[in-house]
């Protein structure tokens, strides 16, 4: 019988409570035992570097193989910042920051194998976004009459 363990980051995260603090999640508890939950929060957010400059994570390994060595495993993120309020989202975003890691990428190369056409259309979800947002307007307009 295999064992009904679980490790990934995110089991450890809510081993140590982090889940249940935060009050975007609906299960969250205080100490008094009462909900914290405040519905969905706006903040805090991630913006992304305006030109879409990455930083390396991880090492990659060099393989010998038949056509030469070849660098695998290296890995990268986009340098992004997180705000707590409208004000530092509008001063960032006056900079240039972008709240879409795609729309970063667009920018200023990312990786070339992102870049594809086909890639870059499949990882755009912010006109997605953007349409729910209008669409949940709309709901709450109706709603109202």
């Amino acid at each position: 019988m295999a064992r009904q363990v679980r490790a990934t980051v995110y089991d450890m995260m809510d081993a140590q409570g982090m889940f249940a603090k935060n009050p975007a999640n609906i299960q969250s508890i205080g100490s008094e035992g009462t909900s914290l939950y405040k519905g969905p929060q706006e903040y805090p957010k991630m913006l992304y570097h305006p030109k879409g400059l990455m930083r390396q994570v991880e090492q990659g390994e060099i393989l010998v193989t038949p056509l030469g060595a070849k660098e695998v495993n290296k890995r990268f993120e986009l340098i992004s910042v997180m705000v707590q309020n409208p004000e530092e989202e509008k001063e960032l975003r006056g900079e240039g920051w972008h709240l879409h890691p795609g729309d970063a990428m667009e920018a200023g190369g990312g990786p070339a194998a992102v870049k594809s056409a086909t890639q870059v259309a499949e990882m755009n979800f912010a006109d997605a976004q953007a349409r729910i947002k209008e669409l949940e307007a709309q709901l709450l307009a109706m709603t109202k009459q």
